[in-house]
């Protein structure tokens, strides 16, 4: 597979890396032990002393610190057995940037692990606008590239990720989720000559506030952080992804059900801070999900 840079395996934890120091309770084994905290977490009234400490380190809790050389506009590098012949792909947005960490957990013992991300740049052939208002014309490209050389290089796994929150087309309109779909259908399908193992890692609640800020002033009660999501009317994209999916055969991961129960998602679950803004999970809580996050992207990914 083509590699921009040198690659290097990341032998130390993010919690390490970061300074973060090490987690307060045990990391869950599988996702019913997310569950398990989640409903923890729904009832959770006043911030510890470690979770207060680590909320005044939530800027340096992103995908941005994990590692600054990846962290650029078209960030790609390697991790993982980097020298090995069997590889995987991550390619999408930032969001693939945020599940870096849980990806190297998943495969980095087995397989050299190339991510090639685009801020602002969906996985789906679509345009959009960006946050900012522009349109980045170099976008499409770049996505053309990517799956050029993915059908060439022939990785043996890949893992899509995009932020599909609030997304909205040139004229600014709200994307339909039948035109994500479709878009995101026809970018599996111009995948699918690589051979590899697809899987799509659906989309994850976002909010337009950002928990992490809300929990810092309210630390003697952070129920009053707790997002709610409404299935009647859906903010994002996962629905289409989840569709996407199952069209083209490819594997698909719910990632909501780490971070959301009932409807309801907290900002802090094991001790964690959940998003260190509106729409990017924390390292720290991409890492507490490594065995749960293995296991569902293992079981997701279509037989070989």
């Amino acid at each position: 597979m083509l590699r921009h840079r040198a690659g290097r395996l990341v032998g130390a934890t993010a919690l390490t890396v970061l300074g973060l120091g090490s987690v307060a309770t045990a990391l869950p084994s599988t996702s019913g032990d997310v569950s398990r905290d989640l409903a923890a977490a729904l009832t959770h009234k006043k911030a510890s002393a470690d979770e207060i400490r680590r909320l005044s380190s939530v800027a340096r809790d992103s995908y941005n610190d994990f590692d600054r050389e990846c962290a650029t506009y078209t960030g790609s590098c390697t991790f993982g057995k980097v020298n090995d012949k069997k590889t995987v792909l991550l390619l999408g947005d930032s969001h693939a940037q945020m599940w870096l960490p849980a990806v190297i957990g998943a495969f980095g013992r087995q397989y050299a692990i190339d991510i090639h991300a685009r801020y602002e740049c969906p996985v789906a052939s679509i345009a959009i606008r960006k946050l900012n208002g522009t349109i980045d014309a170099g976008c499409p490209t770049w996505r053309t590239s990517q799956i050029s050389n993915a059908v060439q290089s022939k990785p043996n796994i890949i893992v899509l990720a995009e932020n599909t929150f609030q997304v909205k087309d040139p004229q600014g309109v709200l994307i339909a989720s039948s035109a994500w779909q479709a878009a995101l259908e026809d970018t599996i399908t111009r995948l699918l000559p690589s051979g590899a193992r697809i899987v799509v890692l659906g989309d994850a609640p976002s909010f337009s506030q950002s928990p992490s800020a809300c929990l810092s002033l309210n630390t003697n009660n952070v129920q009053q952080c707790t997002q709610t999501v409404s299935p009647s009317a859906p903010q994002g994209q996962v629905a289409a992804e989840r569709a996407a999916a199952l069209s083209t055969k490819v594997g698909f991961v719910d990632t909501g059900i780490w971070s959301c129960q009932n409807n309801k998602c907290p900002g802090l679950i094991g001790g964690r801070v959940v998003y260190f803004n509106g729409n990017h999970f924390t390292v720290s809580f991409v890492q507490y999900l490594n065995k749960p996050f293995t296991a569902a992207v293992t079981a997701a990914l279509p037989k070989p």
